[in-house]
């Protein structure tokens, strides 16, 4: 015998009126081809079921139906410039780069952008936080930085 994990089992009103002569549409009996024989646990289902009727009290007044669903809007926000001017000299980069940090995260945040120095391999990794654009511009003798949130 097959191991039958799901089934479906039609069960229209009008197929056993030769052996149940008094089914109705709203109660009948089955007389099913072959017996079924379920051991153990099952889970029972109605997947479908017609009502070949006219209901007088379902009218255009009250025939509606609503469905639910989840919607993301795509929100436009505005972008807000801020200038960040730290004063420097030229004794100690270590020294620009913290103050930098600390400048930007008084005017945007913390952790909204960060740059890390290396010395050893005198080099500035930028880590900046998805929201946040960084634009870099020089004019005239001074270095522009422009953080857009």
């Amino acid at each position: 015998m097959y191991d039958v994990k799901e089934f479906y089992v039609n069960l229209p009103s009008d197929s056993s009126m030769n052996y149940f002569p008094s089914n109705t549409q709203s109660s009948y009996r089955t007389k099913l081809s072959a017996p079924l024989l379920l051991n153990g646990e099952w889970e029972v289902a109605l997947s479908e079921i017609s009502i070949p009727r006219n209901w007088f009290n379902v009218g255009d007044h009250n025939n509606s139906y609503t469905v639910l669903y989840e919607k993301e809007d795509i929100m436009v926000t505005d972008k807000f410039e801020h200038e960040i001017k730290i004063s420097y000299t030229s004794e100690d980069v270590d020294a620009f780069w913290a103050a930098l940090n600390r400048k930007a995260a008084k005017v945007i945040g913390n952790d909204k952008i960060i740059f890390e120095y290396d010395s050893q391999a005198a080099t500035v990794e930028l880590n900046i936080h998805k929201d946040v654009e960084l634009h870099i511009a020089k004019e005239s003798k001074s270095l522009y930085m422009a953080f857009f949130i």
